[in-house]
């Protein structure tokens, strides 16, 4: 089985793009695994934009709860670029993931804070472990692909790296 991991962030247009090719991919390839990896682009309290926090922990209760993983990313990348969603809306995204997760849990889950140490080690494997500054990025066991900034990974360029790295 090959494990690849996709470091994204959910406000990002170019991830959206990556985790759809992604999708496609894994289709055609069950026995890649692949490991998510969200964090922030732009924590707060940068004012950049839409902030992702609340997906990303979000993310790690599903993930405890055993909520399929695609079918969250694929609910909020969804929520976020085609239904415009306000994704720094905590009751918004529990109306939004209530076929994944009981909204309730949710909205007390992260009302909570369980899971901002969670966002914060995430933010900082990706910046200052991993010394990733953009995204989408992914990393094997033997190679990294990085994005190009303001134009992200083409379709053929991650399925070079994906068959190279699952062949």
């Amino acid at each position: 089985m090959k494990n690849i991991s996709f470091y994204f962030d959910y406000i990002c247009p170019f991830c959206y793009q990556s985790f759809n090719e992604l999708t496609e991919y894994k289709k055609s390839h069950p026995d890649l695994t692949i490991h998510f990896h969200p964090f922030e682009i732009h924590p707060r309290p940068e004012n950049f934009g839409k902030h992702s926090d609340l997906c990303i922990r979000g993310m790690f209760l599903a993930k405890e709860l055993g909520v399929d993983l695609w079918a969250y990313n694929r609910t909020i990348f969804n929520a976020r670029f085609q239904q415009r969603a306000d994704i720094e809306n905590i009751d918004v995204l529990s109306d939004i993931l209530k076929d994944l997760i009981d909204p309730e849990v949710f909205r007390n889950a992260i009302r909570s804070g369980k899971y901002v140490k969670d966002l914060d080690a995430a933010n900082q494997t990706a910046y200052h472990e991993l010394n990733i500054m953009v995204v989408p990025h992914y990393i094997s066991e033997h190679a990294v692909l990085e994005s190009i900034e303001g134009i992200g990974i083409s379709k053929e360029t991650l399925f070079q790296f994906l068959d190279s790295e699952t062949n």
